[in-house]
């Protein structure tokens, strides 16, 4: 079960391509704009504050769920046809990874979105890679979480 939390955002400290890191009534957030819209001072929203109560690493942070005041109007990618995250409350709609336009330098801002993976178990190889807004692999997420640069 989802443990959520209506606020207000009170502070937007950083904005990186594709992450914002704010303060939701004075705890500290991340959101993810491609996902949720854009966030600013003032709007109405709703975080997960799940992982953060039970002390499980996450950074110390709350995770921005739905943007109320700018995020129930947003519409799904041109052309968007695959199902990520289905029958879940975070299915979205995307354009599939082998399609030509995602590799070429007028790929969806989509494509460039860098989101924290959580740690494999130790039984499992590597699985994910990074890949900087250039496209190329900039490096691997290895067994336990840790990350290698290239």
């Amino acid at each position: 079960m989802l443990s959520l939390r209506r606020g207000s955002v009170t502070a937007v400290s950083e904005r990186l391509v594709g992450l914002v890191r704010l303060e939701v009534d004075g705890r500290p957030c991340v959101a993810y704009p491609r996902l949720t819209g854009p966030v600013a001072l003032g709007d109405e929203v709703v975080v997960n504050v799940q992982a953060l109560e039970l002390g499980l690493g996450s950074g110390g942070f709350d995770v921005l769920y739905v943007n109320l005041t700018r995020g129930l109007e947003l519409t799904a990618e041109p052309d968007a046809h695959v199902m990520k995250l289905p029958y879940t409350p975070l299915q979205h709609a995307v354009r599939h990874a082998e399609e030509e336009a995602e590799t070429g330098p007028e790929a969806p801002q989509s494509a460039q979105l860098s989101v924290p993976i959580s740690p494999l178990p130790m039984s499992s190889s590597p699985a994910a890679r990074c890949r900087c807004p250039s496209r190329t692999p900039c490096g691997r997420f290895a067994t336990g979480g840790t990350f290698e640069p290239r």
